[in-house]
Protein backbone atom coordinates (compact mmCIF):
# COMPACT_ATOMS: atom_id res chain seq x y z
CA UNK A 1 0.00 0.00 0.00
CA UNK A 2 2.92 2.13 0.75
CA UNK A 3 4.31 1.46 -2.27
CA UNK A 4 1.17 3.27 -4.42
CA UNK A 5 1.32 6.05 -2.52
CA UNK A 6 4.60 6.39 -3.41
CA UNK A 7 4.37 5.65 -7.27
CA UNK A 8 0.99 7.43 -7.65
CA UNK A 9 0.76 10.58 -5.36
CA UNK A 10 4.54 11.29 -4.08
CA UNK A 11 6.72 10.90 -7.32
CA UNK A 12 4.31 12.85 -9.44
CA UNK A 13 3.81 15.38 -6.83
CA UNK A 14 7.23 15.85 -6.68
CA UNK A 15 8.20 15.53 -10.39
CA UNK A 16 5.48 18.18 -11.33
CA UNK A 17 6.86 20.56 -9.05
CA UNK A 18 10.48 20.09 -10.50
CA UNK A 19 9.21 20.74 -13.99
CA UNK A 20 7.20 23.05 -13.52
CA UNK A 21 10.09 25.36 -12.05
CA UNK A 22 11.76 24.48 -15.08
CA UNK A 23 9.04 25.50 -17.24
CA UNK A 24 8.86 21.64 -18.54
CA UNK A 25 6.15 19.32 -19.01
CA UNK A 26 5.40 18.08 -15.20
CA UNK A 27 2.99 14.99 -16.71
CA UNK A 28 6.05 14.02 -18.90
CA UNK A 29 8.36 13.95 -16.02
CA UNK A 30 5.83 12.43 -13.77
CA UNK A 31 4.97 9.59 -16.39
CA UNK A 32 8.80 9.09 -17.00
CA UNK A 33 9.62 8.73 -13.06
CA UNK A 34 6.80 5.98 -12.96
CA UNK A 35 7.72 4.27 -15.88
CA UNK A 36 11.21 3.64 -14.55
CA UNK A 37 10.02 2.72 -11.17
CA UNK A 38 7.93 0.41 -12.97
CA UNK A 39 10.45 -0.86 -15.12
CA UNK A 40 12.96 -1.45 -12.37
CA UNK A 41 10.93 -2.88 -10.48
CA UNK A 42 9.51 -5.92 -12.73
CA UNK A 43 13.16 -6.60 -14.72
CA UNK A 44 14.69 -6.71 -10.84
CA UNK A 45 12.07 -8.84 -9.47
CA UNK A 46 12.26 -11.05 -12.66
CA UNK A 47 15.95 -11.37 -12.33
CA UNK A 48 15.98 -12.15 -8.80
CA UNK A 49 13.33 -14.41 -8.33
CA UNK A 50 15.15 -16.49 -11.18
CA UNK A 51 17.96 -16.19 -9.35
CA UNK A 52 16.29 -18.07 -6.44
CA UNK A 53 14.75 -20.79 -8.87
CA UNK A 54 18.13 -21.43 -10.31
CA UNK A 55 19.76 -21.52 -7.09
CA UNK A 56 17.06 -24.15 -5.76
CA UNK A 57 17.48 -26.22 -8.89
CA UNK A 58 20.82 -26.25 -8.88
CA UNK A 59 21.47 -26.45 -5.37
CA UNK A 60 18.22 -28.20 -3.76
CA UNK A 61 17.80 -25.72 -1.37
CA UNK A 62 15.64 -24.10 -0.47
CA UNK A 63 13.06 -27.04 -1.43
CA UNK A 64 10.17 -25.20 -2.28
CA UNK A 65 11.62 -21.31 -4.12
CA UNK A 66 7.79 -20.07 -4.23
CA UNK A 67 8.31 -19.37 -0.47
CA UNK A 68 11.36 -17.65 -0.80
CA UNK A 69 10.45 -15.83 -4.24
CA UNK A 70 8.84 -13.16 -2.19
CA UNK A 71 12.59 -12.42 -0.84
CA UNK A 72 13.10 -10.76 -4.10
CA UNK A 73 10.45 -8.41 -4.02
CA UNK A 74 11.95 -5.84 -1.39
CA UNK A 75 15.13 -5.40 -3.10
CA UNK A 76 13.19 -4.83 -6.47
CA UNK A 77 11.57 -2.12 -4.12
CA UNK A 78 14.82 -0.39 -2.99
CA UNK A 79 15.82 -0.05 -6.82
CA UNK A 80 12.50 1.53 -7.46
CA UNK A 81 13.10 4.14 -5.21
CA UNK A 82 16.77 4.81 -6.15
CA UNK A 83 15.62 4.90 -9.85
CA UNK A 84 12.70 7.80 -9.06
CA UNK A 85 15.72 9.45 -6.89
CA UNK A 86 17.85 9.64 -9.93
CA UNK A 87 15.10 10.80 -12.28
CA UNK A 88 14.53 13.60 -9.51
CA UNK A 89 18.23 14.46 -9.80
CA UNK A 90 17.97 14.24 -13.23
CA UNK A 91 15.42 16.50 -13.56
CA UNK A 92 17.70 18.98 -10.96
CA UNK A 93 20.50 18.75 -13.30
CA UNK A 94 18.13 20.39 -16.26
CA UNK A 95 18.06 24.36 -16.87
CA UNK A 96 15.18 26.22 -17.09
CA UNK A 97 14.04 26.85 -19.97
CA UNK A 98 12.90 30.41 -21.13
CA UNK A 99 8.83 30.93 -20.56
CA UNK A 100 7.45 31.40 -24.09
CA UNK A 101 4.40 33.71 -24.89
CA UNK A 102 2.50 33.93 -27.75
CA UNK A 103 4.13 37.17 -29.02
CA UNK A 104 7.12 35.87 -29.03
CA UNK A 105 5.97 33.05 -31.79
CA UNK A 106 6.04 33.95 -35.07
CA UNK A 107 2.89 34.41 -36.47
CA UNK A 108 1.94 34.13 -40.22
CA UNK A 109 3.88 35.15 -43.17
CA UNK A 110 3.13 38.19 -44.33
CA UNK A 111 3.79 38.90 -48.19
CA UNK A 112 6.64 40.99 -49.21
CA UNK A 113 4.84 43.11 -51.42
CA UNK A 114 1.91 43.25 -54.48
CA UNK A 115 2.34 40.17 -56.60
Amino acid sequence: MLELIFLFIVIPKRMTRLARERNRSGLKWSLAAIGVWLGVEIILGIVLAFCIFLYSYLLGTPEDPEKVSGVAYFPALVAALISAEFMVRHLRGKPVLPKTTESDMPGPAQPNGPA
